[in-house]
C-alpha cells in the first residue's frame, strides 16, 4: 500500500486497549549487504545504502512477471513454494 499506512499502525492497537497481553514489537527488518543476513536498526550498525528492504509488494511484482526474486528478500526454498499454481497472492 506504498506510504499509506503508517508502517507501525499495528503496534498502535496494543496501546488502546488492555488484553493482559504483552507484544514483541519489532522495527521493519531489512537485508544487510554487508552483514550478509536480515538484520534490523538495532542490529545492524551498516549505513543504509547498503540495504535492501524487504518489500512484499517487490516479490508480488518479480512473482507475477515471472522474475527471479531476490534471494536477499526470500530464500530458493520458499521462492519455490511461492511459484506453486495453488499459492494465492494478494495486494
Amino acid at each position: 500500500m506504498g506510504s499509506y499506512y503508517y508502517p507501525y499502525a499495528a503496534h498502535r492497537i496494543f496501546d488502546q486497549y488492555d488484553i493482559e497481553v504483552v507484544p514483541l514489537r519489532y522495527e521493519e527488518s531489512f537485508f544487510c549487504g554487508r552483514c550478509g543476513r536480515m538484520a534490523s536498526s538495532k542490529t545492524c550498525p551498516h549505513p543504509a545504502a547498503g540495504r535492501s528492504d524487504t518489500s512484499q509488494t517487490r516479490i508480488r511484482k518479480a512473482l507475477a512477471e515471472c522474475g527471479e526474486i531476490p534471494p536477499e528478500l526470500v530464500g530458493p526454498e520458499v521462492a519455490k513454494m511461492l511459484r506453486q499454481p495453488d499459492v494465492i497472492l494478494t495486494d
